[in-house]
Protein backbone atom coordinates (compact mmCIF):
# COMPACT_ATOMS: atom_id res chain seq x y z
CA UNK A 1 0.00 0.00 0.00
CA UNK A 2 1.33 3.44 -0.98
CA UNK A 3 1.44 6.24 1.53
CA UNK A 4 -0.80 9.15 0.62
CA UNK A 5 1.05 11.77 -1.34
CA UNK A 6 1.69 14.95 0.50
CA UNK A 7 1.79 18.10 -1.54
CA UNK A 8 4.97 20.00 -0.90
CA UNK A 9 4.51 23.61 -0.02
CA UNK A 10 6.32 25.69 -2.54
CA UNK A 11 8.58 28.40 -1.20
CA UNK A 12 7.04 31.85 -1.29
CA UNK A 13 7.83 33.57 -4.56
CA UNK A 14 8.94 37.11 -4.65
CA UNK A 15 6.20 39.08 -6.32
CA UNK A 16 7.26 40.78 -9.52
CA UNK A 17 11.01 40.93 -8.92
CA UNK A 18 11.53 42.93 -12.12
CA UNK A 19 9.19 45.67 -10.93
CA UNK A 20 10.76 45.72 -7.48
CA UNK A 21 14.24 45.97 -9.01
CA UNK A 22 13.14 48.80 -11.32
CA UNK A 23 11.42 50.59 -8.44
CA UNK A 24 14.77 50.70 -6.62
CA UNK A 25 16.00 53.18 -9.21
CA UNK A 26 12.94 55.45 -8.98
CA UNK A 27 14.18 57.68 -6.10
CA UNK A 28 17.43 58.41 -7.96
CA UNK A 29 15.55 59.23 -11.15
CA UNK A 30 13.21 61.55 -9.28
CA UNK A 31 16.19 63.28 -7.65
CA UNK A 32 17.79 63.72 -11.07
CA UNK A 33 14.56 65.32 -12.29
CA UNK A 34 14.62 67.73 -9.35
CA UNK A 35 18.22 68.69 -10.19
CA UNK A 36 17.20 69.28 -13.81
CA UNK A 37 14.24 71.47 -12.83
CA UNK A 38 16.40 73.55 -10.48
CA UNK A 39 18.99 73.96 -13.25
CA UNK A 40 16.33 75.21 -15.62
CA UNK A 41 15.49 78.16 -13.35
CA UNK A 42 16.70 81.46 -14.85
CA UNK A 43 18.02 82.60 -11.50
CA UNK A 44 18.33 81.34 -7.97
CA UNK A 45 18.38 83.45 -4.80
CA UNK A 46 21.80 84.66 -3.75
CA UNK A 47 23.33 86.24 -0.68
CA UNK A 48 24.64 89.78 -0.58
CA UNK A 49 28.15 88.66 0.38
CA UNK A 50 29.67 87.08 -2.74
CA UNK A 51 32.19 84.92 -0.87
CA UNK A 52 29.59 83.46 1.45
CA UNK A 53 27.22 82.97 -1.49
CA UNK A 54 29.92 81.07 -3.42
CA UNK A 55 30.66 78.82 -0.41
CA UNK A 56 26.99 78.10 0.19
CA UNK A 57 26.37 77.27 -3.48
CA UNK A 58 29.42 74.98 -3.54
CA UNK A 59 28.17 73.15 -0.46
CA UNK A 60 24.69 72.83 -1.95
CA UNK A 61 26.17 71.35 -5.14
CA UNK A 62 28.18 68.85 -3.10
CA UNK A 63 25.14 68.02 -0.99
CA UNK A 64 22.76 67.44 -3.88
CA UNK A 65 25.21 65.09 -5.59
CA UNK A 66 25.97 63.29 -2.32
CA UNK A 67 22.25 62.55 -2.14
CA UNK A 68 22.27 61.43 -5.78
CA UNK A 69 25.21 59.08 -5.12
CA UNK A 70 23.41 57.63 -2.10
CA UNK A 71 20.20 57.07 -4.08
CA UNK A 72 22.06 55.53 -7.03
CA UNK A 73 23.96 53.20 -4.70
CA UNK A 74 20.86 51.79 -2.97
CA UNK A 75 19.91 49.20 -5.62
CA UNK A 76 23.57 48.20 -6.07
CA UNK A 77 24.43 47.39 -2.45
CA UNK A 78 24.46 43.81 -1.18
CA UNK A 79 22.26 42.42 1.62
CA UNK A 80 24.77 43.74 4.21
CA UNK A 81 24.58 47.24 2.79
CA UNK A 82 28.08 46.98 1.31
CA UNK A 83 28.97 48.67 -1.94
CA UNK A 84 31.81 47.13 -3.94
CA UNK A 85 34.58 49.39 -5.20
CA UNK A 86 33.63 48.76 -8.84
CA UNK A 87 29.99 49.69 -8.16
CA UNK A 88 31.09 52.80 -6.28
CA UNK A 89 33.20 53.84 -9.29
CA UNK A 90 30.20 53.20 -11.56
CA UNK A 91 27.94 55.38 -9.39
CA UNK A 92 30.59 58.12 -9.24
CA UNK A 93 30.89 58.01 -13.05
CA UNK A 94 27.13 58.38 -13.45
CA UNK A 95 27.16 61.34 -11.07
CA UNK A 96 30.09 62.96 -12.91
CA UNK A 97 28.37 62.52 -16.27
CA UNK A 98 25.11 63.92 -14.94
CA UNK A 99 26.93 66.88 -13.36
CA UNK A 100 28.62 67.60 -16.68
CA UNK A 101 25.34 67.35 -18.59
CA UNK A 102 23.72 69.61 -15.99
CA UNK A 103 26.33 72.31 -16.54
CA UNK A 104 26.01 71.91 -20.31
CA UNK A 105 22.24 72.33 -19.94
CA UNK A 106 22.81 75.57 -18.03
CA UNK A 107 24.65 77.03 -21.04
CA UNK A 108 21.23 77.32 -22.71
CA UNK A 109 19.28 78.64 -19.72
CA UNK A 110 18.97 82.46 -19.83
CA UNK A 111 20.46 84.03 -16.73
CA UNK A 112 22.54 80.96 -15.82
CA UNK A 113 26.22 80.24 -16.37
CA UNK A 114 28.11 76.99 -16.66
CA UNK A 115 31.04 76.61 -14.27
CA UNK A 116 33.53 73.74 -14.05
CA UNK A 117 33.87 74.45 -10.31
CA UNK A 118 30.25 73.34 -9.94
CA UNK A 119 31.14 70.04 -11.61
CA UNK A 120 34.07 69.70 -9.23
CA UNK A 121 31.84 70.33 -6.19
CA UNK A 122 29.29 67.82 -7.53
CA UNK A 123 31.97 65.14 -8.01
CA UNK A 124 33.49 65.80 -4.59
CA UNK A 125 30.09 65.47 -2.91
CA UNK A 126 29.34 62.21 -4.71
CA UNK A 127 32.81 60.87 -3.96
CA UNK A 128 32.58 61.74 -0.26
CA UNK A 129 29.26 59.93 0.05
CA UNK A 130 30.55 56.86 -1.77
CA UNK A 131 33.71 56.72 0.37
CA UNK A 132 31.53 56.92 3.47
CA UNK A 133 29.22 54.17 2.21
CA UNK A 134 32.24 51.90 1.62
CA UNK A 135 32.99 51.93 5.36
CA UNK A 136 31.48 48.72 6.83
CA UNK A 137 30.28 50.29 10.08
CA UNK A 138 28.52 53.13 8.28
CA UNK A 139 27.04 50.75 5.70
CA UNK A 140 25.56 48.63 8.51
CA UNK A 141 24.18 51.75 10.21
CA UNK A 142 22.61 53.01 6.96
CA UNK A 143 21.03 49.58 6.39
CA UNK A 144 19.48 49.61 9.89
CA UNK A 145 18.11 53.13 9.44
CA UNK A 146 16.74 52.33 5.98
CA UNK A 147 15.02 49.17 7.20
CA UNK A 148 13.28 51.07 9.99
CA UNK A 149 12.28 54.03 7.84
CA UNK A 150 11.18 52.02 4.82
CA UNK A 151 9.49 49.12 6.66
CA UNK A 152 6.00 50.69 6.45
CA UNK A 153 6.36 51.05 2.66
CA UNK A 154 7.23 47.43 1.95
CA UNK A 155 4.59 45.46 0.13
CA UNK A 156 3.59 42.22 1.75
Amino acid sequence: MRPPSVAKASPPRQQRPGIARAAGWLPALLWMAIIYVLSAQPSLPSLEQPTLDQILKGLSHAGEYAVLAYLLSRPLRDENGQLTASKAVLVWGICALYATSDEYHQLYVPGRVSDWLDILADCLGAGAMLLALRQPSLAAFVLRVESRLLAPLRLR
